[in-house]
């Protein structure tokens, strides 16, 4: 089990537990296991502010393969914290 696995786990018996937090999840394409859509799901649960953004032609390291895509995202979450608004 990975350290990510074992906190989502962990917090899954709270229910948000980042609350209104932004949480943007930058995910691949790729099939990374039988788990990893589970595991995203779950991830994107820890707030109620989160979305997920599938990185197209990624893979495992998506800040290499694709720096704009998560560059975007941390836009959307510092413009999110800065109006204090919805992703």
């Amino acid at each position: 089990m990975t350290k990510l696995e074992s906190e989502v786990r962990r917090h899954k018996e709270y229910s948000h537990p980042l609350g209104d937090k932004p949480l943007v999840d930058v995910s691949t394409d790729e099939a990374l296991g039988p788990d990893y859509a589970k595991l995203q799901t779950e991830l994107l649960s820890l707030s109620q502010n989160s979305k997920q953004i599938v990185a197209e032609k990624s893979g495992h390291f998506v800040i290499i393969d694709r720096p704009d895509v998560v560059i975007d995202a941390i836009r959307q979450v510092v413009q999110s914290v800065r109006n204090n608004s919805k992703l």
